[in-house]
């Protein structure tokens, strides 16, 4: 968080989100070893379906916009 209120690059900036990214990665290898974590595999199932749904919804935005930006470059060639 505080590598942001640095402007982007300074050599600290990047010192500080790399520290910043490998603390956030190692999170779930402190948990596991914390305490024994059960898999569940439909919670897993679930997690990726709902990604689907969010991944498909901001193709279909995505498509929209990029039509709606089209049609707005042919109505300006006109």
């Amino acid at each position: 968080m505080l590598a942001f209120f640095i402007p982007f690059g300074e050599i600290i900036f990047f010192v500080l989100f790399g520290i910043g990214a490998i603390a956030e990665l190692l999170v779930p290898v402190y948990a596991s070893k914390a305490k024994k974590i059960p898999f569940h595999k439909h919670h897993i199932i679930e997690r990726v379906g709902l990604l689907n749904i969010i991944v498909l919804g901001e193709v279909l935005l995505s498509a929209a916009l990029a039509i709606q930006a089209m049609q707005k470059m042919v109505d300006i060639g006109r």
